[in-house]
């Protein structure tokens, strides 16, 4: 994982100094400080009383605690912002996506992976190109006179109001109902170009195999031993398996 800058750490010290900081703020500090000597010795300069021999008189004094209080609070107000933007700025960054619609070609946009579970079929799609952003799509179908069946999953991007610090991996998780009369599935972007993904002859990863596969292959090791995924473990629709979270962490840093 990557590691935070320095930087941003000794923006969160002075409150983590003066213990006013949440419990998220004091575990990103702690956690750097174990491995970081330049922000321990930052720590420790900021822990020493203040030296009121070099303050000559009362009113120097006096100005010097103004300045620094409104330091500190700002240093508070600051380190604030910073928490806040870490831990939640992917979850704002989702409920700020704008309603415009950005066209993405097609082909811009490839299948990961895909398996069946029961009779649906779940495919991931992942676009490099349209970083910082979120897939959006629309199913619909189309049935012929002998009741053959196209699914159609109509695609575009929303744009996304961005963050310092905090970036969002395009990508979809989309679940398609199966039965015997569906032949292929498309995907179509907004000028009315198509890509087919799946057909009733193409051979697709069972649940099992799909598991093994994510696991030994796909998802990082740190990854896999961080949240603990086994064989065993229901992992379809835990919070971690929607790929693009425990990507985006993994690609941009926690």
């Amino acid at each position: 994982m990557k590691q935070i800058n320095c930087d941003v750490i000794q923006d969160l010290l002075p409150s983590y100094s003066d213990k006013v900081s949440s419990n998220a703020t004091n575990k990103l500090v702690e956690e750097h400080l174990k491995n970081c000597k330049k922000c321990n010795i930052a720590l420790k300069s900021m822990n020493k009383e203040i030296d009121t021999e070099f303050i000559e008189n009362q009113e120097e004094q006096l100005d010097y605690l103004k300045k620094y209080r409104r330091n500190r609070i700002r240093s508070v107000i600051g380190a604030v912002l910073i928490t806040i933007d870490i831990i939640f700025g992917m979850v704002l960054s989702v409920i700020l996506l704008s309603s415009i619609e950005v066209f993405v070609n097609v082909n811009d946009v490839n299948v990961e992976y895909m398996y069946k579970i029961d009779d649906e079929l779940m495919v991931y799609l992942y676009s490099e190109k349209y970083k910082k952003h979120f897939l959006s799509g629309e199913q619909y179908e189309v049935v012929d006179d002998e009741g053959n069946k196209e699914i159609y999953l109509k695609i575009a991007v929303e744009g996304l109001i961005h963050f310092p610090r905090n970036e969002i991996l395009s990508g979809r998780n989309e679940f398609f109902k199966l039965d015997n009369s569906v032949k292929k599935i498309y995907i179509e972007d907004k000028k009315g170009n198509v890509k087919e993904i799946w057909n009733k002859d193409m051979s697709v990863m069972s649940s099992d195999e799909w598991k093994h596969w994510y696991i030994d292959s796909y998802a990082p090791q740190d990854i896999v031993k961080e949240y603990g995924l086994t064989y065993d473990k229901d992992i379809h629709m835990a919070r971690w398996n929607y790929t693009f979270l425990w990507r985006a962490l993994y690609e941009t840093g926690k």
